[in-house]
C-alpha cells in the first residue's frame, strides 16, 4: 500500500486493497489507516470521473472514508500529513476540505503551518519528492511535471530547485543547472549538499579554479567533509595547488587524526600529482585499517584497486592477485568497475589499456568454477564489448571469437550480436554487419546501437536515403536521458542530409546536436562539419562562429584553428588567415593523427601564398607594368576579396592572367610567378567548377598549363581539366553539346601522356571514365597506354 501510493501506482493500490478486504485479520491489523488509504484511493477515482452524478457520489465517499479515518487510532504523524498527497487534488477545492485541514490539525502532534501559503508549501515538498524520486528511477517526462508543479506552489523549493539543476544537466543546459542550483543555495545556504552539487557542476564545465573556491567554502563549514576534501585535491591537483591540498589534509588529521578515510586520500593526491611512490605508501596504511563503515569499506576497496593497477603495471603478478582479490571483497562490484573503465579506455582511443582491462576481467570470470546469473551476463557483456575493441585493433579474428563465446553463454543476447555487427562493419564486410544488426534487431526492436551501426553500414556505402531512416529510428529508439548518443543521431542524420543536398536540413540537425550534447566529445566533429557546410553556403561568418564555440571549449584544437584559417581565406583576410596557421602549429596544440598529415600539408603548402599576397596587398593600388605585376595582381585581388566581391574579383582576376600570359607568352625570368599563375588559376577554377561555368574553367586551366610549376603540377591539371569536361559532358543534354567535351578529355589524355605520365593502372576500370568508353577514341588510347 505505501509503495503503490508513494508510486502514483493506483491500480497496484486497488489491487492491494482488495487483498485487505478478503482478509479480515489483516484488515484489522492496519485499523483506521486502511480506510486513509480508500480514501485515497475514491480521490483519485473522483479525479478521473466524467459523469457530474458519478463525481459528486464519490467525493461524497471519499470524504466519509477519509473523515472518518482520522482518530486518534493514527498515532503515526505520516499518515496525517500525507493530506499533501497528489491524489487528494481533486477534493481541495470542495468546502469540505476545511473540515479535513481542521480534523488534521485537531489529531496532529506536528508542529506545521495549516495556512493556504504553508499548505501548499507542503503540498510542493511532496510534488518535489515524488519529482525526485522520477528522476531516481530515469522517469524523465515525469520528473520534469512534477518538479514544474512543485515549483509552481513554492518556487523557494530546495529539492524541487536541486531536481531542477539535475535535469537541465540531462538536457546539456549547464548554465540553466548552474542557474537552479544558486537558486536552490540561495534557499537554505547553510545546506552543504547544493554546494557540493555546484561544485560538481563546475568541474564538469573545467572551471577548476571557481569549483576549489566552493570546496574551499564548504570545508571552511564541514572541515571531514569527504566528498569535498577529495574533489578539492581533484581540483587542486589540476591548478598544481600542492600546499592547498596538502592543507586541507593536513587540517583534517588535526581534527580526525590518520584513519583509513586520511590515507586514502593521501593516496589519491599522490596519484593526481604524479608521485606513484607516496601514492602506493599511502594506499598501503589505507588497507592496513580494519573497514567499520560502508564508506569505510568502499575507500578500502579502491585503495586495493588502485594497487592492484600498481602491481598490475611494474609486473608484480602477485601482488596484483591479491589487491584484485581483496578489491572484490569490499568492492564486490568491481567487475563493473573495470569494465566500465575498459569501455571508457576504447571509446578514448586507449585500446591497449582497454584491452588490458577487458583480459582482466574475462579471465576473472571465466576462472569462476560456478558462476551465478549475473556472472554470466556480465562476462557476455564484457565479451561483447572486448568484440568492440579488438576490431578497433584491426584484430577481426579475435573480435570474431569473443563474439562468438558470447553467443554461446547467451544466444538470445542482442548486444553480442550489435558488436559482432561493429566487427564486421569496421572490416568494411557490410553484408556480414548488416546480417549481424538484423538479428540484433530480430531480439529486440528497439535496439539503439543496432539501428545506427545499420545507418552507418549504408551510409559508407553511400545508401544515404535508406541511412537517414535508420538514423532516424537510432534517435527514436534512445531514452531521453542519453544526451550524447541523442546527439551522435542528429550528427549522423546532418551527415546523411549533407549528401542529399538537404543543406538546411543539414544544418538544423548539426544546430540540433550541438545543443543537445554542447560539450561532449562526439559533438565537436559536428561543429566542424556545421562550418564546412556554412561555408558552401556561403555564411562566412557563421562559419566562423562555429568554430570559434568549438575552441571555446576546446582551445588546443589544432585542427579548429586550421579550419578557421580556411574561413579567413574565404572571407578575404589573408592576415587573419596566416594568424590561425600560427596558433594551429604552436604548442601545445598538436594534430590528431588523423589530420595531421593533409592539414600540414596544406597549411605548408599555403603559407607561401598568404606571405606573398600580404607583401604584395599595395598591388591592389598600382597600375601593372610587366606581365609578372599582372601575374601578381591577379593573385592578390582573389585572396583580398571579400565574399560579396569574390564573384566580380574572379572576373578581374581572368583579365589580369590574360595580359600577364600576353605579356609573358609562356616564360618569365621571376621564379615566383609561375607559381601565381597556379594558384591564382586553382582559385578560378575551383570558383567557376562550383558555380558549373565549365567553360570559363576549362580556358583558365589551359592558362595554368602553360605555366605549370613543375611536371607534377602539370599533370594534376592534366586530370583536372578531363574532370571538367567531364563534368561539362553530363551537364549536356545532346550529342552534338558533349562532343567538344569528349575532344577536349582525349586532348588533356594524350597530353599526359606525351609529357612523360605513366601511372595509368586501373584506368580502364575507374567509374569516371565510363562516359568515354563508347567513344573509338577510347579503345585506340587503351592500347597506346599498354
Amino acid at each position: 500500500l505505501y509503495a503503490a501510493l508513494h508510486n502514483q501506482t493506483y491500480e497496484v493500490l486497488r489491487e492491494a486493497l482488495g487483498l485487505y478486504r478478503s482478509d479480515k485479520a489483516l484488515a484489522s491489523r492496519l485499523g483506521d489507516a486502511l480506510g486513509f488509504y480508500e480514501a485515497s484511493l475514491l480521490a483519485f477515482d473522483a479525479s478521473q470521473t466524467q459523469d457530474p452524478a458519478n463525481l459528486e457520489e464519490t467525493k461524497e465517499r471519499a470524504f466519509n472514508t477519509l473523515l472518518a479515518s482520522l482518530t486518534p487510532n493514527l498515532d503515526r504523524d505520516i499518515y496525517l500529513v500525507r493530506i499533501g498527497h497528489p491524489c487528494f487534488e481533486s477534493l481541495r477545492n470542495d468546502p469540505r476540505w476545511v473540515d479535513v485541514v481542521s480534523r488534521v490539525k485537531e489529531l496532529t502532534s506536528v508542529k506545521a503551518d495549516y495556512s493556504a501559503e504553508g499548505l501548499q508549501r507542503g503540498r510542493s515538498k511532496l510534488y518535489a519528492a515524488y519529482g525526485e524520486a522520477a528522476l531516481d528511477k530515469s522517469e524523465f517526462d515525469e520528473a520534469k511535471r512534477l518538479t514544474k508543479m512543485a515549483l509552481d506552489l513554492d518556487p523557494s523549493n530546495q529539492v524541487a530547485l536541486m531536481g531542477l539543476s539535475r535535469i537541465r544537466l540531462l538536457e546539456g543546459d549547464h548554465a540553466g543547472a548552474l542557474e537552479a542550483v544558486q537558486l536552490a543555495i540561495e534557499s537554505n545556504p547553510r545546506d552543504f549538499g547544493p554546494h557540493n552539487f555546484h561544485a560538481s557542476l563546475l568541474m564538469g564545465q573545467q572551471r577548476y579554479k571557481d569549483a576549489a573556491e566552493v570546496y574551499r567554502q564548504i570545508l571552511e563549514g564541514v572541515p571531514t567533509d569527504n566528498d569535498a576534501i577529495i574533489n578539492y585535491i581533484h581540483c587542486l591537483s589540476i591548478l598544481k595547488d600542492d600546499k592547498a591540498a596538502m592543507e586541507a589534509l593536513d587540517n583534517y588529521k588535526r581534527l580526525v587524526g590518520e584513519d583509513l578515510y586520511f590515507w586514502y586520500a593521501r593516496g589519491v593526491f599522490y596519484d593526481r600529482i604524479g608521485k606513484p611512490e607516496l601514492s602506493r605508501q599511502a594506499y598501503e596504511k589505507a588497507v592496513s585499517f580494519e573497514a567499520r563503515s560502508e564508506n569505510e569499506r568502499i575507500w578500502r576497496g579502491e585503495s586495493h584497486q588502485a594497487l592492484w593497477t600498481m602491481a598490475r603495471n611494474r609486473g608484480d603478478s602477485e601482488a596484483a592477485e591479491f589487491h584484485l582479490t581483496s578489491a572484490l571483497e569490499y568492492s564486490p562490484n568491481l567487475y563493473d568497475i573495470l569494465l566500465h573503465s575498459a569501455w571508457s579506455r576504447t571509446i578514448d582511443g586507449d585500446l591497449e589499456g582497454g584491452r588490458n582491462d577487458f583480459d582482466t576481467v574475462i579471465k576473472a570470470l571465466e576462472e569462476i568454477e560456478s558462476r551465478s546469473e549475473d556472472q554470466t551476463s556480465l562476462l557476455v557483456r564484457t565479451l561483447a564489448n572486448s568484440t568492440i575493441n579488438h576490431s578497433r585493433m584491426g584484430n577481426l579474428e579475435l573480435a570474431l571469437r569473443d563474439a562468438q563465446r558470447a553467443l554461446e553463454l547467451d544466444p538470445k543476447s542482442d548486444s553480442a550480436y550489435s558488436s559482432l555487427a561493429e566487427a564486421y562493419l569496421n572490416a568494411k564486410r557490410y553484408e556480414d554487419s548488416d546480417a549481424a544488426t538484423a538479428k540484433a534487431l530480430e531480439l529486440n526492436p528497439k535496439n539503439a546501437l543496432a539501428l545506427n551501426l545499420r545507418g552507418i553500414s549504408h551510409y559508407q556505402r553511400k545508401k544515404y536515403a535508406e541511412a537517414l531512416e535508420l538514423f532516424e529510428r537510432y534517435l527514436s529508439a534512445l531514452p531521453p536521458r542519453n544526451r550524447s548518443d541523442i546527439a551522435i543521431a542528429h550528427g549522423n542524420r546532418g551527415n546523411a542530409l549533407v549528401f542529399l543536398d538537404r543543406r538546411e536540413e543539414a544544418v538544423e540537425a548539426y544546430k540540433t546536436s550541438i545543443a543537445t550534447a554542447p560539450k561532449a566529445a562526439a559533438v565537436m566533429q559536428y561543429r566542424l562539419y556545421l562550418s564546412n557546410i556554412l561555408l558552401a553556403m556561403g555564411s562566412h561568418d557563421d562559419a566562423l562562429k562555429a568554430i570559434d564555440e568549438l575552441l571555446e571549449i576546446t582551445p588546443n584544437n589544432a585542427y579548429a584553428w586550421y579550419k578557421r584559417a580556411l574561413v579567413q581565406i574565404g572571407k578575404g583576410d589573408p592576415e587573419g588567415a596566416l594568424q590561425d596557421f600560427q596558433a594551429a602549429i604552436s604548442e601545445p596544440r598538436k594534430f590528431s593523427a588523423q589530420h595531421e598529415a593533409s592539414a600540414i600539408q596544406d597549411i605548408q603548402r599555403t603559407w607561401p601564398i598568404l606571405n606573398d599576397v600580404i607583401q604584395n596587398k599595395d598591388m591592389l593600388q598600382i597600375a601593372p607594368l610587366t606581365g609578372d605585376d599582372f601575374a601578381v595582381r591577379a593573385l592578390v585581388r582573389l585572396y583580398y576579396a571579400s565574399p560579396e566581391e569574390i564573384s566580380a574579383a574572379t572576373e578581374k582576376s581572368i583579365k589580369d592572367l590574360q595580359q600577364a600570359d600576353a605579356l609573358l607568352n609562356g616564360e618569365s625570368s621571376d621564379e615566383g610567378t609561375p607559381f601565381r599563375i597556379y594558384y591564382a588559376c586553382d582559385v578560378i577554377i575551383k570558383y567557376f567548377g562550383d558555380e558549373g561555368g565549365f567553360d570559363t574553367a576549362l580556358v583558365v586551366k589551359r592558362l595554368a598549363m602553360r605555366y605549370a610549376p613543375g611536371i607534377q603540377a602539370y599533370h594534376q591539371l592534366t586530370f583536372q581539366g578531363i574532370g571538367l569536361a567531364l563534368a561539362a559532358c553530363l551537364e549536356a543534354t545532346t550529342e552534338t553539346e558533349k562532343k567538344p567535351y569528349f575532344d577536349q578529355c582525349f586532348e588533356f589524355l594524350n597530353l599526359a601522356l606525351e609529357s612523360g605520365f605513366t601511372n595509368w593502372q586501373g584506368m580502364a576500370e575507374a567509374p569516371a571514365y565510363q562516359p568515354l568508353h563508347s567513344d573509338p577514341r577510347w579503345a585506340e588510347f587503351l592500347e597506346k597506354i599498354k
